[in-house]
């Protein structure tokens, strides 16, 4: 049980401070979360790719991923934007600086389009591979 709670908690004891090994429980299911989101997006896209390739629809793998893609894309920005661009905490620091407004409205555009790229990546990026895998085969029989 010692051992466990050294896992999850920061400790100030010798012993923790001699592994150098301890997160808080928060990040660990905070990760373990974003691990099994991943996960299931990979699995989802796979599968549909499969299932695509078993109906002998593999053309239409490319264009069922990307509106996909489309679809996760507008649904993230609908509910993240407003939180992006107008639930900020240091609106008057930023203010302060002698940075222009458009300035820093490009940088937390550019924050949430790294957020758009990083979802389709991993949509498209295993269907895709399960397009090329059987675009071989059919290419080569």
């Amino acid at each position: 049980f010692k051992k466990r709670r050294q896992l999850f908690h920061r400790d100030s004891s010798p012993a923790a401070a001699r592994s150098g090994f301890s997160i808080s429980r928060k990040t660990f299911f905070m990760g373990l979360g974003i691990f099994l989101m991943g996960l299931f997006a990979v699995s989802y896209s796979v599968t549909i790719a499969l299932s695509c390739t078993a109906l002998g629809m593999l053309e239409t793998i490319p264009s069922i991923m990307i509106l996909l893609c489309t679809m996760v894309s507008f649904l993230t920005v609908f509910f993240k934007a407003p939180g992006v661009l107008f639930g900020f905490k240091d609106y008057e620091l930023l203010m302060s600086l002698p940075v222009r407004k458009n300035t820093i409205l490009i940088s937390r555009l550019c924050s949430l389009h790294a957020l758009e790229l990083a979802l389709a990546l991993v949509i498209l990026l295993f269907a895709l591979l399960v397009y090329g895998i059987f675009i071989v085969d059919a290419l080569l029989v």
